[in-house]
């Protein structure tokens, strides 16, 4: 008896080994739209439009309400390609929607608490790598009962034409 249970405790000790975590094989990348989960790149502002418009009137220049990050013309703005291929970004997460093969759209659904969400296309290369973000944010505010409807658009990187 005494045997067989030193036969089995090197039993174990052998398998334990043979399937510890150092010996497996990596995982395969993660890839979402030809953009690898947990991936990062930086863009520069070249594009903002902000604007405004009580219902029924025109559009007229303003700045970003709250909710909505403020980005300056020049500046440099990070991504992250996120673990279920989300675009993050300061002040917002965008979930992947579909991918050409020229760019990943990223929209989000509409809720009772966002009902226009925010939508982002990122622009790639014939290699798959982001070289432009283009992003909208749309957000309608009450403000005495007239609702005020705020479109800000920005634009990073090389944009199409």
């Amino acid at each position: 008896m005494r045997i067989l249970l030193l036969q089995l405790l090197a039993f174990v000790t052998l398998s334990a080994h043979v399937c510890s975590a150092e010996d497996r094989a990596p995982r395969p990348p993660v890839i979402v739209g030809d953009l690898m989960v947990g991936s990062s790149f930086n863009l520069p502002l070249v594009f903002v439009n902000c604007s405004a418009s009580v219902f029924g009137q025109n559009p007229e220049p303003a700045v970003p309400p709250k909710g909505v990050p403020a980005f300056a013309l020049g500046q440099t703005i990070s991504f992250k390609i996120g673990k279920k291929g989300q675009l993050i970004g300061p002040g917002f997460k965008i979930p992947f929607h579909s991918e050409s093969p020229g760019s990943n759209t990223y929209v989000g659904l509409p809720t009772r608490k966002v009902p226009n969400p925010p939508a982002a296309v990122v622009f790639k290369d014939r290699f798959g790598q982001p070289i432009g973000v283009g992003i909208q944010f749309i957000l309608t505010k009450r403000i005495d009962q007239i609702p005020i409807t705020y479109s800000v658009n920005y634009g990073m990187g090389l944009l199409p034409n």
